[in-house]
């Protein structure tokens, strides 16, 4: 995940994430990476529906690095105006309270910031990010990161001072997930165009993209000092496609 010094409207970057380049993958091989973390400069980011349980047993077991969850509800499920994250908004509601500020809770028991679990962004659904965006508002907690799971056309120009928009309404952290095509041509022009408008934005399930439009947006001279970013551990093609098969079902854990 990236997060950069931010302006004065885009709120404040986390201590626990700030100027990092944290190393993102399934958490199942949370055991395998957990040591070659530099508490000074790095993290984890761990995905999947048993993120959060692999979260408690590391802080149980002594992991003291910044550590996130990404449960990756996106890869499931797309956000709408009705349901911005539809594993709660589809789901059977708590008995009191906001589902959101319960699993957010859930999340910052263990992790050093709770991301919240939107669905993914189509192109264009401008009604569907406005709704995610006015309820992180509503729920006003520094510690938790609006995250948008864009479709990389959000990217253009056009939709991306659109999104910039939306984004400076939320007062605290915020973070994107570019899907589609990423990495095509004009992508790290377009990344690099989000970040000089929202310094302090994180970038989540990135690659090479992500450290070019960095790269591009500290050559600004409007730019300000360079962000975290959550790079993903590259597998082999056959492990891949277990992946995408594994996301294929339904709904991804509240748990």
């Amino acid at each position: 995940m990236t997060a950069s010094t931010p302006s004065p409207l885009s709120g404040k970057v986390p201590a626990a994430v700030a100027d990092r380049v944290l190393l993102q993958f399934g958490y199942r091989r949370a055991a395998r990476y957990r040591g070659r973390v530099d508490t000074s400069s790095s993290g984890l980011v761990l995905t999947g529906d048993g993120a959060l349980a692999k979260a408690s047993q590391l802080r149980e077991g002594g992991f003291d690095a910044a550590l996130l969850v990404d449960e990756g509800c996106y890869r499931v499920a797309a956000a709408s105006a009705e349901a911005s994250f539809p594993s709660l908004d589809n789901g059977p509601a708590p008995l009191f309270g906001d589902p959101l500020e319960h699993l957010m809770l859930a999340h910052l028991a263990f992790a050093d910031l709770a991301l919240t679990p939107t669905g993914y962004l189509h192109a264009g659904d401008t009604a569907a990010l406005q709704a995610a965006a006015a309820r992180v508002t509503r729920l006003d907690d520094p510690q938790v990161v609006f995250t948008a799971p864009i479709d990389a056309s959000w990217l253009h120009p056009g939709p991306v001072e659109y999104l910039a928009e939306v984004l400076h309404q939320v007062e605290g952290p915020k973070a994107v997930l570019v899907g589609g095509r990423p990495d095509a041509r004009g992508g790290a022009a377009g990344l690099a165009r989000l970040l000089e408008l929202v310094p302090g934005v994180g970038v989540l399930r990135t690659g090479l993209g992500a450290f070019g439009g960095l790269a591009r947006g500290r050559a600004s001279p409007h730019s300000t000092p360079t962000p975290a970013c959550a790079t993903p551990c590259r597998r082999s093609r056959r492990k891949r496609h277990r992946a995408a098969a594994r996301a294929a079902r339904p709904s991804c854990s509240r748990s």
